[in-house]
């Protein structure tokens, strides 16, 4: 893998539209957003250059061996010694190393959707309530235009080993925040954390192949806070039910994602502010 002193900035397009309402106590807001990405720099991935050689995603459906993905593929018999990128795809042909290069587009379009609610609880202290506060994001598309022309849609899909960290894009995210201020100087919260289930990205890839993809992860975690004078202390559980982390295969790393999951486990905290 080698620099490449030839690549030309990106460039994007960005729409987005939203409102805010309110009604019978509830308040929220609703986004439309759609972002495309040109000129985008990746570096080349060989499980794209394989595919494309073997005729998956309606490239080189013939099996041509003249086919520029396959003339990436160096064998020593019938084995496979390496993959390079030949200079019909925009490698160097001095090297045939691979490099980052300016190709094909990334689009991405979603909704995020959050909801809030306070219900006062009079009847524990004066200035108690209950607070909701719900966020929601539904990924309607994350299109990648590849090397090539290759093009894959990944919105719903786990990452795996050699795509990067933060690849996996699940089609529902959700965090629900509950808050009860039970007087001006207590309170207690409570998270749950929602992440959809996933079909692996290589099945996106090489369709008609089988591969594991994550199930369903919510977390739940849950705090204290109490106020003393200056001093502000908190006592908190994240992932209070042990939930482990999803596996899959192909993976990211250790059998998941830990880009997403949470592969620590339960744990507490506490901690102390001083306000002067």
């Amino acid at each position: 893998v080698t620099g490449n002193p030839d690549l030309k900035p990106e460039s994007s397009d960005t729409f987005t539209v939203g409102g805010v309402f309110t009604a019978g106590g509830f308040t929220g807001s609703i986004d439309y957003y759609n972002i495309k990405i040109k000129d985008t720099i990746f570096s080349p991935d060989v499980n794209e250059i394989i595919a494309s050689c073997y005729g998956y995603n309606d490239i080189n459906s013939g099996l041509s061996t003249t086919s520029p993905y396959c003339a990436g593929i160096a064998r020593s018999g019938n084995n496979i010694t390496g993959i390079y990128l030949p200079a019909s795809l925009g490698g160097d042909p001095a090297t045939g190393y691979f490099q980052a290069i300016n190709q094909g587009s990334v689009k991405t379009s979603g909704i995020d959707v959050q909801l809030g609610y306070r219900l006062p609880t009079e009847f524990v202290s004066e200035s108690s309530a209950i607070s909701f506060n719900l966020a929601v994001n539904y990924l309607i598309d994350f299109k990648n235009v590849g090397l090539g022309g290759l093009k894959t849609d990944y919105a719903g899909t786990a990452s795996y080993f050699g795509a990067g960290l933060g690849t996996s894009f699940p089609r529902w995210k959700g965090n629900l925040n509950v808050n009860w201020k039970l007087d001006d100087n207590l309170s207690f919260d409570t998270r749950m954390r929602y992440i959809h289930k996933m079909v692996n990205r290589a099945e996106r890839q090489f369709p008609g192949e089988t591969f594991t993809g994550p199930g369903t992860a919510v977390y739940f975690d849950f705090g204290l806070e109490a106020n003393v004078e200056q001093f502000t202390f908190r006592l908190g559980l994240n992932n209070a039910f042990d939930k482990q982390p999803q596996t899959y295969a192909p993976n990211v790393q250790s059998g998941t994602d830990p880009s997403l999951y949470d592969v620590i486990g339960r744990r507490a905290y506490v901690s102390a502010r001083l306000r002067f």
